[in-house]
């Protein structure tokens, strides 16, 4: 599985701010089974469970365990295994600090081992299908986390803490303007300014990470007032995200028009209480803080 951008999609608090990651359009499994029936991956037959009206496929081994003399190296080659491997179980994060207990993102749930290195698949596709693919990449700083969905609404309550401008916002842009002048590849930005129905919302406002469940139109996961612009919202977010992934580009059907960022306009789409684009995403207060920064820099 190859990225056709070179960038990561990233968040912001108040207000999300992100550079989209395009991915290639790739066939289902070349074995894939009916119903639950096993499925053979690279590394052997693996079963699945049902789930929400489609396949699962956990804790799939992509590589060899990194251990031994296997640590720090690059990824070796998966080890093949005999028989048919469960897949109804998540695998082990990679082992980090533990979090604080008032921190940002609950602490994993699943066991941390060096032996980590491992994909959870869900699908709905059927045999002989070709779909496009979206691969999750599950935040942490590079120093904590996991892939596994983790569903705590306390997980929340600190949102306004985190450094939305310095830490998310300005990056996004600095990051657009770098792609867009690399010319490989069109660049599309958001900003996220709905208020999801949090229980704190007064406090939490649009808040880092509220608009994933949007995105992957699973509203449902949360037991939240949610009202009908939240769902049509959900609609059209993932419509486009489906769209980017199928055809490296969001654009098409009805949707509002995504223009592509560029240096002189710097367009994005915000997704608010309407779906518009905009010109120069908070221009002042980001200019200043680049502009703090780069003094900062010059006394380092």
């Amino acid at each position: 599985m190859r990225t056709i951008s070179q960038l990561p999609r990233t968040r912001a608090s108040l207000g999300v701010l992100a550079v989209f990651v395009a991915l290639m359009a790739i066939p289902a499994a070349t074995k894939r089974g009916a119903g639950n029936e096993p499925v053979r991956v690279e590394g052997g037959l693996i079963s699945g469970t049902t789930e929400d009206g489609g396949r699962a496929y956990k804790g799939i081994p992509y590589a060899a365990p990194p251990v031994g003399d296997l640590r720090w190296k690059p990824p070796q080659p998966v080890v093949a295994w005999t028989g048919v491997r469960s897949g109804d179980t998540v695998g082990a994060a990679c082992p980090h600090l533990a979090r604080a207990a008032a921190g940002f993102l609950a602490e994993v749930t699943e066991p941390k081992r060096e032996d980590c290195l491992f994909l959870d698949v869900w699908t709905a596709a059927r045999p002989g299908d070709r779909r496009p693919v979206m691969v999750w990449y599950h935040g942490g700083g590079w120093r904590s986390g996991s892939g596994t969905p983790v569903d705590k609404e306390s997980d929340l309550r600190n949102a306004q803490r985190v450094g939305g401008h310095r830490t998310f916002n300005l990056p996004m842009r600095t990051w657009a303007r770098l792609a867009t002048a690399a010319g490989r590849s069109k660049t599309f930005m958001y900003y996220f300014s709905h208020v999801p129905p949090h229980p704190a919302k007064d406090q939490l406002g649009a808040y880092h990470t509220g608009e994933i469940p949007y995105v992957f139109n699973d509203l449902g996961q949360h037991t939240w007032a949610f009202q009908p612009h939240d769902y049509r919202l959900a609609d059209l977010m993932s419509s486009y995200w489906v769209q980017f992934a199928t055809a490296g580009d969001p654009n098409g059907g009805r949707r509002p028009q995504w223009v592509p960022f560029d240096l002189r306009n710097e367009p994005y789409l915000e997704f608010g209480e309407t779906v518009a684009v905009r010109h120069h995403l908070l221009k002042p207060q980001l200019d200043f803080i680049e502009q703090v920064q780069q003094r900062r820099s010059t006394f380092d």
